[in-house]
């Protein structure tokens, strides 16, 4: 299989930006909880 991207992601098919966004995401999903259970 050759490569889609110079830099793949840690998961296949997944792409930085995909892996960055998901990131944010659980970030303030958790930020969310703590202020809402705090």
């Amino acid at each position: 299989m050759p490569e889609q991207s110079p830099r793949p992601g840690p998961f296949p098919g997944w792409s930085w930006s995909r892996v960055a966004f998901l990131t944010v995401g659980v970030v303030l999903s958790g930020i969310g909880l703590v202020l809402i259970l705090g």
